[in-house]
């Protein structure tokens, strides 16, 4: 699903689904979960690819927004063009998770678990392991 000043998809539990914002609001969402994402790609122009408490197996890029915003990302891509962060988990986990913010912060994260960075990104987190830079 595209939409031009929306969010593509909203919903409590999202799964298996595709969704593209064109808008050029921050609060145009590809994609946005309150509960869960699962197995879903999401594009957005000015708000977050992909976002929602519960997320994984997702691809989400953004403009200017971040790739993937969760609390909890598992198995995810995200990508940022000029947005904060390739993945925001900033006040929970990402767990083997790749990352692309180029000039900037691919991945913040309180945890991050096995997670790689694609180009020249940075990563900001607490607790790094196993490989998380």
């Amino acid at each position: 699903m595209s939409t031009a000043g929306a969010s593509a998809i909203l919903g409590d539990i999202v799964s298996d689904c595709s969704g593209e914002s064109v808008g050029a609001a921050s609060s145009n969402f590809g994609i946005s979960g309150f509960s869960s994402v699962q197995n879903c790609r999401g594009i957005a122009n000015a708000g977050n690819g992909v976002q929602g408490d519960q997320v994984s197996n997702c691809f989400g890029t953004s403009t200017s927004g971040s790739g993937i915003a969760a609390t909890c990302a598992f198995n995810c891509q995200g990508i940022s063009t000029s947005g904060p962060f390739g993945i925001n988990t900033a006040n929970g986990t990402a767990s083997f998770c790749r990352a692309l913010r180029n000039g900037g912060i691919a991945l913040t994260a309180t945890n991050g678990i096995g997670c790689t960075v694609v180009g020249t990104g940075t990563v900001t987190a607490t607790n790094n392991s196993l490989g998380t830079p």
